[in-house]
């Protein structure tokens, strides 16, 4: 088990680039979140829809190779989901493009380009 002391300078940095990703998009912010603080794929969050949230309990319900899972999420994940679950449908995919339909897998990666290339710690 891993020392408080050896956990600090990485939630430093990871609350550093949170924020340097203030000012973006919460789509931006959330998809940093899921993708930075737990074991989703790429694939597994543009699959996700409205209603594999459970704002409630910190969860995301993700499909694997048809194996349902529970994953937690950070309390900053779960405040930023919720900002984008007020304007959809419970059966909508979670994260839309500017046309309203499920992200693309092209569209995802871009979107993680943005913390590769445009935040430096």
């Amino acid at each position: 088990m891993k020392q408080v002391s050896e956990l600090e300078p990485r939630e430093s940095l990871l609350d550093l680039i949170r924020q340097q990703l203030k000012d973006y998009p919460v789509i931006v912010r959330a998809v940093f979140e899921l993708s930075y603080y737990s074991p989703i794929s790429a694939l597994q969050i543009i699959s996700l829809s409205v209603s594999d949230i459970h704002l409630r309990e910190n969860l995301v319900k993700v499909r694997k190779n048809g194996i349902e899972s529970w994953i937690p999420i950070t309390l900053e994940c779960a405040e930023l989901l919720e900002q984008i679950i007020d304007s959809n449908q419970p059966n909508s995919p979670l994260f839309r493009n500017n046309e309203g339909q499920r992200l693309s897998l092209e569209e995802m990666f871009f979107i993680k380009r943005l913390f590769w290339y445009r935040v430096k710690p």
